[in-house]
């Protein structure tokens, strides 16, 4: 039915997909996509779609790692961008960023583009279903379900919810 070389391509095809799909089912605190909902800065204003939108995506690659990509724009056509890798071991992890666009996130928007990296590290706590990330600088993630609030040094407070999983499904 099938010649030797169709079997071994169907066999390694099989074994990629696995090795990719089980990456899955680490860091499900944090993977998928979010979608911002509001942010807050550091004078209490409030603002929500569609002053403000932005999407983060969480995807592990492996156990112990993730590429995180955050995009957010304002009704003012300006945006910021950040690309990381995450490594996690234990109780703490190392952040690289690969890229940033419209300086960094919590700051206001400016019109730089930086392709060095800014290499960051932190303390991971869980309880219960929450579970904070802590940032040395001075950047907090809360996972709490499908609900994520980033809180930035500057005073600005970002709010997202999970839209799905990184397997598709919808957050619950």
């Amino acid at each position: 039915m099938f010649s030797n070389g169709t079997r071994g391509l169907i066999l390694l095809l099989s074994m990629v997909l696995l090795h990719c799909a089980d990456a899955t089912k680490y860091q499900a605190e944090y993977r998928g996509s979010w979608t911002l909902e509001s942010r807050k800065n550091a004078q209490g204003h409030e603002i929500s779609n569609p002053d403000i939108s932005g999407v983060l995506e969480w995807f592990p690659t492996t156990q112990d790692q993730a590429h995180v990509l955050v995009t957010i724009s304002t009704s003012q056509e300006t945006m910021q961008a950040t690309e990381r890798v995450y490594t996690f071991s234990g109780n703490t992890f190392s952040t690289q960023a690969n890229l940033q666009i419209g300086g960094l996130l919590g700051t206001p928007i400016d019109a730089t583009y930086e392709s060095s990296s800014e290499a960051l590290s932190g303390q991971i706590k869980s309880e219960d279903a929450r579970v904070v990330l802590t940032h040395s600088n001075g950047t907090v993630f809360e996972f709490i379900g499908a609900q994520l609030t980033v809180t930035y040094k500057t005073g600005i407070v970002d709010r997202w919810k999970r839209l799905r999983d990184q397997k598709g499904t919808l957050a619950k």
